[in-house]
């Protein structure tokens, strides 16, 4: 009998190619996402020893520029916290999106697997059937010559 072959391995393939693809990018997502979040960590970092260098400044009596500048630098300071928590929440819908694909994409390629050992079970049962009735038919020929 001849060798099992799946029409739609080559399907399978590239399906699980393009899970491959799905998981690096999310893979990649993950990772920016890790590196906002430091971002918008070292921000309110800045933020916390600017106010207390703010406070310090004002228990010195520090001179209007002086409290202006800091003034400046920590509404700079909430404008980046709320960029890098917009950047955040995008890539976060952009995980999510990306999770939504990856499991898709499993969903198809476990239903090919599945097809596919299927497809085997069959062929290798019709072996099994093929085996016996040749078997039955070599006793059957054996019991005849000796007869």
């Amino acid at each position: 009998m001849k060798k099992f072959h799946f029409a739609l391995d080559n399907l399978l393939s590239y399906k699980n190619q393009i899970l491959d693809n799905e998981l690096k990018i999310l893979s990649d997502l993950n990772r920016q996402h890790q590196e906002a979040i430091g971002k918008l960590s070292s921000i309110q970092q800045n933020y916390e020893k600017c106010k207390a260098g703010l406070d310090q400044k004002l228990v010195k009596a520090a001179s209007p520029q002086e409290c202006q500048l800091y003034m400046y630098y920590i509404v700079d300071l909430n404008d980046q916290t709320k960029i890098a928590q917009h950047e955040i929440e995008k890539i976060s819908m952009r995980i999510v999106e990306q999770i939504h694909q990856v499991r898709e994409m499993k969903i198809e390629t476990k239903t090919l697997e599945s097809l596919r050992e299927t497809k085997l079970d069959e062929y290798n049962k019709a072996v099994i059937k093929k085996t016996e009735l040749e078997m039955d038919e070599f006793m059957a020929g054996a019991s005849l010559r000796k007869a």
